[in-house]
């Protein structure tokens, strides 16, 4: 597998990392909402404020506590039934996940934050490419379908990719989506833009607030994506995103 190094032209537009848990998070009291904020806030110092949502039928539904960091780029998001962190300014995965981390450690000790089912990870990549310049092989690979074709691509056709990982009794049912299109816009638009997704998800488990296992399940899935992400790219684009890597 490869890992990044070095990225000079970034082409991160997000990354999303949303949690889905195996029941329902119970009523949070407000006495704990403090706590918890206490706990988080050398990340997240912004302390929520309670929004309502309009009534519907005979419910009232309160919206998600969202906390967010100093420059308000960052948040994450907490809801009765997920936890999702949005990085609009991220820097590197070893940075970013005791963010992640410290939000977990304080869900499970202040909140009895329930078990996880379902993790999946995204980045969101935007490429600009001036048209004259552009052939569709010469800054991007099609993912390895067991044969080999030329391909011939325009701009305004739409590529989805798919590769499935095993099940496994442990780790659950692990698995890559790749969405790649192009964005169109204005016909006088000197550039060429296309929207990369790469996906990651672990899902039919079962996992506590334990922050060890949780760490080893975001580490698998968040390597395995990068992998994936290098090598989506010619190894000529990668040296023109002044992109350095290394296989470990």
């Amino acid at each position: 597998m490869k890992r990044i190094v070095y990225f000079g032209k970034r082409t991160l537009d997000n990354f999303i990392i949303n949690l889905t848990y195996e029941r329902l998070l119970p009523g949070i009291k407000l006495e704990k909402i403090n706590p918890f904020a206490e706990a988080i806030q050398a990340y997240y110092p912004t302390k929520p404020l309670l929004g309502l949502l309009k009534k519907r039928f005979t419910e009232i539904n309160i919206a998600p506590l969202t906390f967010w960091d100093t420059n308000k780029r960052n948040r994450v998001e907490l809801g009765q039934d997920y936890l999702l962190f949005t990085f609009s300014d991220y820097q590197e995965w070893v940075r970013e996940l005791p963010k992640i981390l410290t939000v977990l450690n304080a869900l499970g000790k202040i909140l009895d934050l329930p078990k996880i089912s379902k993790i999946v990870l995204t980045y969101i990549d935007i490429f600009t490419i001036p048209k004259e310049a552009f052939l569709y092989n010469k800054f991007f690979t099609m993912p390895n379908f067991n044969f080999k074709h030329e391909w011939e691509i325009k701009f305004y056709d739409t590529i989805l990719g798919f590769v499935p990982f095993e099940d496994d009794p442990i780790s659950g049912k692990r698995k890559i989506v790749i969405r790649f299109k192009s964005i169109p816009k204005n016909h006088d638009e000197v550039n060429y833009n296309f929207r990369l997704e790469t996906v990651g998800s672990v899902a039919n488990t079962s996992i506590g607030p334990d922050t060890e296992i949780l760490e080893s399940h975001l580490n698998e899935c968040h390597d395995r994506i990068e992998d994936y992400f290098i090598n989506f790219l010619t190894d000529e684009y990668r040296d023109a995103l002044e992109l350095e890597v290394k296989d470990y």
